[in-house]
């Protein structure tokens, strides 16, 4: 499927040309090379390196966020400027707790391990949700609720208590910043303006393609807004896609909201590079995690390949961008090298159903 995949892309590309640059053509073709390459992986383990390596990483994110946070803390924009210019590394840093939490929990768990797990993660991720990332934690309950699911009923009430420390610590982060986060609850749900400081700091996006259905003026401070402008435009330019789409980031090009992907994996592969290749795209996503379930309820690598696999396509869901999804191919090549491995060492008969 993954070949099928790939073929269909490079169909669409000889039929459409190069519809951006060279740049995402780059990470594109990166991002498919992370599939072959992460089928070796498997080892029968998840390693402490890659928990250490990435807690380095969380930790870092940790102090820079926190930093950006407190000198921006009455900002109007609401999550914080990271290095002066990156309001999304919040939510890149918030991805590797996400990662970091599921490892943790893909393990034989003990009261103790609870405890660390809980302190450890408390604060962070009562800052990344002052910072008003929000889907993100969303996608980390998803991946923990399928863990706890498959886990045994002892680890399971571990797992539940991770989760309900991350909802008070959610709740501690938005309190913190009540102010602002009612004022995106009232402008982002209720549609109500924000109270401006002047007339300057007014952000509309003006109407660019008025011929496209649905076109109109969007509030560039409101991400719901945003959003479903986005995906009102996905859903008229999906049956005129055709087989082979519009070319990759096409839909940047026609879209009302200048800039804007589609913010949704599987729907930008269907339209830019075609209904085929979305087919074969959807179905290596949901052929990867069928393959993965049967022995994830007994083997700790295949339950965390399965749940962060699961937690990144809940991200693409919302979040994704097909030339930038190297890690969601990465676990779906970690996810087919495992189940190789898998059926390599298991006697057939073992892998076929119980019948009475």
């Amino acid at each position: 499927m993954f070949a099928v995949f790939a073929g269909c892309a490079a169909l669409s590309f000889s039929l459409n040309g190069f519809t951006t640059d060279a740049r995402e053509v780059s990470l594109f073709i990166l991002s498919l090379a992370a599939y072959p390459a992460s089928r070796l992986f498997a080892n029968g383990e998840v390693k402490s390196s890659f928990i250490w390596g990435t807690a380095r990483i969380v930790g870092a994110g940790v102090t820079v966020t926190a930093l950006a946070l407190i000198s921006q803390w009455d900002s109007r924009h609401g999550k914080p400027m990271v290095f002066g210019e990156f309001d999304a590394a919040p939510m890149q840093f918030l991805t590797s707790l996400g990662f970091l939490i599921i490892a943790s929990v893909c393990a034989n768990m003990t009261l103790r391990r609870t405890i660390i797990i809980c302190a450890l993660i408390f604060f962070p991720v009562a800052i990344f949700a002052a910072s008003m990332v929000r889907f993100t934690f969303l996608a980390i309950a998803g991946g923990l609720a399928l863990a706890a699911f498959l886990t045994t009923p002892r680890d399971r009430k571990y797992v539940c208590t991770i989760m309900l420390v991350m909802f008070v610590a959610v709740g501690g982060g938005l309190w913190a910043r009540s102010a602002t986060t009612m004022k995106y609850l009232h402008h982002e749900i209720a549609g109500k303006p924000i109270v401006l400081a002047s007339a300057g700091d007014a952000f509309l996006i003006p109407v660019l393609r008025n011929w496209l259905p649905g076109c109109a003026n969007v509030d560039g401070d409101n991400s719901i807004a945003i959003r479903k402008q986005i995906y009102r435009e996905a859903r008229d330019t999906v049956s005129a896609a055709g087989p082979f789409g519009i070319g990759l980031d096409g839909f940047m090009r026609i879209s009302c909201v200048p800039g804007a992907e589609v913010h949704n994996s599987v729907l930008q592969v269907t339209i830019e590079l075609g209904w085929l290749a979305g087919v074969a795209f959807a179905s290596l996503i949901i052929v990867s995690a069928a393959s993965l379930l049967p022995f994830a309820r007994h083997d700790l690598e295949v339950r965390f390949a399965l749940c962060s696999l699961i937690y990144l396509v809940l991200l693409s869901m919302a979040h994704g961008r097909i030339s930038r999804d190297a890690l969601l191919f990465l676990f779906l090549g970690y996810a087919a090298g495992i189940y190789n491995g898998l059926t390599k060492s298991t006697p057939a008969a073992e892998l076929l159903p119980a019948t009475a």
